[in-house]
């Protein structure tokens, strides 16, 4: 492996000065028990409302014809700089038979920067305020926050493949999923490192 590091300095010292350079593992990470990597589907703009008669969250809509992109990563790397407003991701999935008695959580990593996450359809979470009329808004640091969503129990139940549809709205720089954990994880594995994380900053 090679790695490049670019630096520009204006003025006093400069470069990498400071600090232990190397490779880590985060010990602390919340992993996926089953990750939902990419390609996903993608698609530039915005018909909640459905034209056709099916919504971009709808399992029958056709997305044959959208973007292959991958997740997690900023849209503006594949193809979609400098866009913002809204964008959707489509993705195929189903439970692992290990989660079934786990009452997963659906994790989507860090999002630029608000957005509605629908299974099958039907809504299962949110990050910021949408509106009938294609406008969304929000408090502006919603892309520092994790989005952990409780996977229906009837979905779990009834098995098979579903489908995932999430509506990102971007209001400036990046978009996109962009970081990850993407995947499923036990709730119980999902609420100790929740507890975790509240205890690092319990000092």
């Amino acid at each position: 492996n090679t790695i490049a590091v670019r630096v520009y300095d204006r003025q006093m010292g400069g470069g990498i000065v400071k600090g232990r350079v190397g490779i880590y593992e985060v010990q602390d990470a919340l992993l996926p028990d089953q990750p939902l990597p990419g390609p996903w589907k993608f698609k530039w703009g915005d018909d909640p409302q459905g034209k056709d008669g099916l919504r971009w969250s709808d399992v029958e809509f056709d997305d044959s014809g959208w973007q292959s992109v991958e997740v997690p990563a900023y849209w503006e790397t594949q193809g979609f700089k400098g866009r913002d407003g809204f964008g959707w991701y489509r993705t195929k999935f189903t439970v692992d038979r290990s989660l079934e008695d786990g009452h997963p959580i659906l994790l989507l990593g860090m999002i630029d920067d608000l957005d509605e996450a629908f299974v099958d359809g039907q809504r299962v979470g949110q990050t910021g305020t949408f509106s009938d009329r294609g406008k969304a808004r929000g408090r502006g640091d919603e892309y520092k926050t994790l989005r952990a969503y409780t996977l229906p129990s009837e979905v779990v139940r009834r098995g098979g493949v579903h489908t995932l549809a999430v509506r990102i709205f971007d209001v400036q720089l990046h978009g996109g999923i962009y970081a990850p954990p993407v995947g499923l994880v036990a709730r119980e594995k999902f609420l100790k490192w929740q507890r975790s994380q509240e205890n690092d900053w319990n000092w």
